[in-house]
């Protein structure tokens, strides 16, 4: 049966009697709006809101019927409820407590202050980020230090893996951007000196920058693109399934698990790459 609300108004013993009946919940109470405002008692009897007949109520209808007190009340005329429960008693404690409390006032913030707040704020981002890295990279050196004593820990098959994914799989990239670093470096490095007659040192420049800092450079730029987001795409969605919670009942270390074997991967095989882009480098140039 669908639930129905009802309100009407009666005269007796010298009062005006406000009725209501039924379900007073959210569902039912808007389609009573208009009737409630149409109620208008006799100015000189005092008002009695009778809810014996409701047999549901919520907060919806508790603040409808409060506010139809507050209305008649605001027009001169005594208004009370009659037949109110002890189970509906706190809904209407709890709105008028509701009522009573202040407006909350909104902060007002200077242009300077607002500055000031920001900065504060990032400052302090910056500060827990620095924490947090030298927390991590403290743990990381203590596991790095035990499991350098224990061989045994080292998970070999793990990072032969990352060997394979980090260096290997890597070199059509690093090759690839290094050799056209190579060629674009050399054309406009000969271009230059030629106007100043010295076309001839274009090898020298190659050779020096490429050798000193720049095959390097893009190795690590490239790796920290390449493998960097792939290890943190993979240790992140390990961290949402809760995998590193689970490990860390297991009586497991994570950092020994998941890190380690990627950091030795990468100090293994990163001079190997970076050698590799020094001679894609020469040989683009």
């Amino acid at each position: 049966m669908a639930e129905t609300a009802s309100i009407d108004m009666t005269a007796g013993d010298g009062r005006s009697i406000v009725v209501a009946r039924g379900s007073w919940t959210l569902a039912t109470v808007s389609a009573l709006d208009s009737k409630v405002r149409a109620l208008k008692p006799d100015a000189q009897k005092p008002v009695d809101i009778d809810l014996d007949a409701v047999e549901l109520l919520d907060t919806a209808g508790a603040w409808v019927l409060f506010r139809l007190r507050e209305r008649l009340r605001s027009e001169g005329l005594e208004v009370s409820f009659s037949h109110l429960g002890d189970n509906h008693k706190g809904l209407f404690h709890h709105i008028v407590e509701c009522e009573e409390q202040p407006p909350m006032e909104l902060r007002k913030f200077r242009p300077l202050q607002r500055m000031a707040d920001r900065t504060g704020y990032q400052a302090y981002q910056v500060w827990c980020e620095m924490c947090d890295m030298l927390s991590f990279f403290g743990e990381l050196s203590i596991t790095m230090a035990g499991a350098l004593m224990r061989p045994r820990r080292l998970k070999f098959v793990s990072i032969i893996n990352h060997m394979e994914q980090v260096g290997i799989n890597a070199l059509p990239i690093v090759g690839l951007l290094t050799f056209l670093v190579g060629v674009v470096l050399t054309f406009q490095g000969a271009d230059q000196l030629r106007r100043f007659g010295a076309e001839i040192f274009t090898v020298n420049l190659l050779g020096i920058s490429f050798l000193r800092e720049t095959g390097i450079l893009m190795t690590a730029i490239i790796i920290a693109g390449r493998s960097g987001s792939a290890f943190a795409a993979q240790i992140g969605t390990m961290k949402v399934n809760e995998e590193v919670d689970a490990m860390r009942a297991l009586g497991i270390n994570p950092i020994e698990l998941l890190v380690l074997p990627r950091t030795i991967a990468l100090v293994m095989v990163m001079p190997l790459l970076g050698f590799f882009a020094d001679m894609a480098g020469l040989v683009g140039g």
